[in-house]
């Protein structure tokens, strides 16, 4: 797969007609609903561990990997998610990021995909039972109707609101970044997309916390419906992304690579 909340970080979707939004399509919520408080829970999963569990990767000669990650980029991120899930106008669901070590990427990445090679992000819906169209998830009012915030449904509603999960690697992701930055990424798997989208926006950031909110946009597309399967989607799911990265996380991921 595959800075800072500028001061548009609150601009809706709906303001301009032009843009890749208009791809957005989320469930009109119930009034009790709407006014929810979502939120992104982060957690932290050995993200330290060292890229030796990814087999033969190494970083280059002479490049010393930081000992530790700074234990509040969670929290950090965390507060990036929440912005961009109130952009793309999911602010009242709930959604959980995970910084994991790269033992456990790589074994979430065998599980779900049987692939054994690394990866930065992996995502996982809750809300996709139905196989909406891009932008959408399941309209839980619709399967479960209340009348009232007494009514069970409501209280089980508002636990079911949660978009899934996010798994990110920040070793991996300083593990590309250093290659990166050494100008030895010929055999990271770049292609003809690379400089588009959340991977153009990443190989500008030269930070690896801004590339992991860069890639909080990714997992969350996803969480929500998009993928880059076929032609077509991966373009709608670039622009998006790219408009995300820009309005949601500011010219900070550039100019200076920071949070």
């Amino acid at each position: 797969s595959s800075s800072s909340s500028s001061s548009s970080s609150s601009s809706s979707p709906s303001s301009s007609s032009s843009s890749s939004s208009a791809h957005l399509h989320p469930p009109p919520l119930h009034p009790l609903l709407s006014s929810r408080a979502g939120a992104c829970h982060a957690f932290s999963s050995d993200a330290d561990g060292g890229i030796s569990s990814f087999g033969s990767l190494s970083f280059p000669p002479g490049y010393a990997p930081r000992p530790a990650f700074d234990p509040d980029m969670s929290d950090r991120l965390s507060c990036v998610a929440a912005d961009v899930m109130k952009y793309v106008g999911y602010g009242a669901y709930d959604a959980c990021l995970v910084l994991t070590g790269p033992q456990e990427q790589r074994d979430l990445n065998f599980q779900a995909f049987k692939k054994t090679q690394p990866t930065d992000v992996l995502s996982f819906p809750s809300l996709l039972t139905t196989e909406p169209e891009p932008g959408a998830v399941d309209d839980l009012y619709e399967q479960y109707p209340f009348e009232s915030a007494d009514d069970p449904e409501y209280e089980m509603v508002s636990e079911m609101m949660n978009l899934g999960d996010i798994f990110i690697c920040p070793r991996y992701v300083e593990y590309v970044l250093a290659h990166d930055v050494e100008g030895a990424s010929g055999d990271l798997g770049y292609d003809e997309w690379s400089d588009l989208g959340a991977s153009g926006a990443m190989k500008a950031c030269h930070d690896v916390e801004g590339r992991c909110a860069i890639l909080i946009v990714h997992g969350l597309l996803h969480l929500i419906g998009f993928d880059h399967l076929e032609v077509e989607d991966r373009e709608i799911m670039q622009k998006l992304e790219e408009e995300i990265v820009r309005e949601v996380l500011g010219e900070l991921v550039y100019s200076e690579g920071k949070i």
